[in-house]
């Protein structure tokens, strides 16, 4: 199926002279023709539009300047192949805003984050990876590996979530974290590694922000722990 025309002139007629007394331009996504309005319309070239459905399931507002240069037809075909794959994945398990999971597909990504405040995340095509292609994962607080772990080896947990054992220490309120990072070890050759920054400030550890990092960092590697035992 070809593009959509993008662009469509509207004459507006006065009912009671019959004359034209506007022209109105009607946008249409040139993926899959919906209509577009002032609040739905995401610009990629000068004559090429679609909508946020369209623009939501594949991400291309991210690539957009790796895009500009193509032509509609090739631009049609690539958004619709990256919407063909977002498809295929639905969210079963996630860890907060970190880590995105489809247990029925055996699919994974780490969202990235968009919007005014860039606090919304969202799933690009691109960043969806199969289990399979994991082959393990390293856990860091403040650059020391605190766990690792993968498909031919027992994961060693060297205490980061000792927080919820140990009794408070008089010296919490000045020790402090600055960084907790994962580290998810893949197969691919573009993307050897997947950084999950699931704290990325200084904070006290005992701040209820590292607690909730900590937390957060415990449910993600419970999960990689679980596909590399897939």
């Amino acid at each position: 199926m070809g593009l959509f025309s993008p662009k469509k002139k509207r004459e507006i007629i006065d009912s009671n002279t019959g004359e034209v007394i506007e022209i109105k331009e009607d946008i249409k996504c040139c993926v899959c023709g919906a209509e577009l309005g002032a609040f739905n319309k995401n610009k990629i070239t000068r004559d090429f539009y679609i909508c946020d459905d369209c623009a939501g399931k594949s991400a291309i507002m991210r690539h957009k300047k790796e895009v500009e240069n193509y032509s509609d037809e090739a631009l049609k075909e690539l958004i619709q192949k990256k919407s063909d794959k977002a498809d295929t994945f639905n969210v079963t398990n996630k860890s907060g805003s970190f880590l995105f999971v489809d247990n029925e597909s055996k699919q994974l990504t780490i969202p990235y984050f968009s919007g005014l405040v860039k606090n919304v995340p969202n799933v690009d095509p691109d960043d969806i990876i199969s289990f399979d292609s994991v082959i393990g994962y390293t856990l860091l607080k403040d650059g020391n590996v605190i766990s690792e772990g993968g498909r031919d080896n027992i994961a060693q947990d060297t205490g980061v979530f000792a927080f919820y054992t140990e009794m408070p220490g008089k010296n919490d309120d000045t020790a402090s974290c600055g960084e907790i990072l994962i580290r998810i070890k893949t197969n691919l050759n573009d993307r050897p590694e997947l950084p999950i920054y699931v704290l990325d400030r200084q904070v006290s550890l005992s701040s209820d922000t590292y607690k909730i990092a900590m937390y957060n960092a415990e449910q993600i590697i419970n999960i990689l722990m679980w596909i590399c035992k897939e």
